[in-house]
């Protein structure tokens, strides 16, 4: 049986460039925007990422207590 479990996108799972895409086969890649500006960089990185000098974090959700 084929191990479904997708793999772990490392860096990309944070990055504001990321994108996760799905295929409708089920396939998922990361698509880098960060490509656009910079065409030396991936367009869909070899994961896990551990290392990218584009990497942008997300900014932190803060949640909000409902009182």
């Amino acid at each position: 049986m084929k191990n479904t479990a997708f793999p772990y996108p490392g860096l990309c799972q944070t990055c504001q460039h990321a994108r996760r895409i799905q295929s409708v086969h089920g396939s998922v890649f990361w698509l880098c925007g960060a490509h656009k500006q910079n065409p030396g960089l991936p367009k869909y990185p070899r994961l896990p990422v551990l290392h990218c000098l584009t990497h942008a974090p997300n900014e932190p959700q803060i949640m909000e207590d409902d009182e």
